[in-house]
């Protein structure tokens, strides 16, 4: 039979680590990336990854230079992208966006701010498409403001269509208090809110500035553009 894959980054701890126990009891096949490859040796142990079917990956970011060493982990993480690329590409799949976007100021805190983070400690540098995910993220919230109701934020895109964006209450709140507001503000309002990231994300040097500049190329020509530039 064949089984699905899923692929689960910062693996080593927390709701990564979590995740992972959660799908190998379900049978799935695991792809683990972290940066810590002592605490994946100890998750594989853990649940047998012979049995499981896992591939360990250490290191966790594609691009940096322990990882860009190893070709088979390069052409590994491409082919899943390219694999990903190709099912949203599938015009018989309806794929519900607005569902996949539900809470995703939560799936941003724990999926990708860890490896925003890592990737600033290890380079020096900021992770320009993990940055300008979150410049994309803020635009999600921040279209031309319909109304907060209780099933969430309705929003008008600049085309004249609209939707509704769902997230928890205190999210929804803040954004309905900051629409109209100056992007710079905006964003600096956005980081520095412990509520929603745990932490004052200013404190990362030059994230502040970058966001406010994605953004701004979001606003103008689209998130293609705004993340074309970010690998350019």
């Amino acid at each position: 039979m064949n089984k699905k894959t899923v692929w689960i980054t910062g693996a080593s701890s927390g709701i990564g680590q979590e995740f992972a126990r959660q799908y190998a009891r379900l049978g799935f096949r695991l792809i683990l990336t972290a940066r810590r490859k002592d605490r994946l040796d100890a998750l594989a142990e853990e649940l047998d990854y012979t049995v499981f079917d896992a591939c360990i990956l250490p290191g966790g970011i594609p691009g940096t230079p322990n990882l860009a060493a190893n070709k088979t982990v390069t052409e590994t993480c491409k082919a899943f992208a390219a694999a990903v690329e190709n099912r949203f590409d599938n015009p018989f799949i309806d794929h519900a966006l607005l569902s996949i976007c539900l809470n995703s100021t939560a799936k941003w805190r724990a999926r990708d701010l860890p490896t925003l983070k890592d990737y600033v400690a290890e380079t020096g540098n900021l992770p320009k498409c993990l940055a300008t995910s979150l410049a994309t993220l803020i635009s999600f919230y921040t279209q031309e403001l319909v109304s907060r109701e209780g099933d969430g934020l309705h929003l008008r895109r600049s085309d004249g269509t609209e939707y509704t964006a769902q997230d928890d209450a205190f999210v929804l709140d803040f954004y309905a208090a900051h629409a109209g507001a100056d992007d710079a503000q905006l964003v600096h309002d956005v980081l520095t809110n412990e509520q929603m990231w745990g932490e004052d994300l200013t404190q990362i040097a030059g994230l502040e500035e970058f966001v406010v500049s994605a953004l701004a190329v979001v606003r103008a020509e689209g998130a293609k553009q705004a993340f074309a530039n970010a690998q350019a």
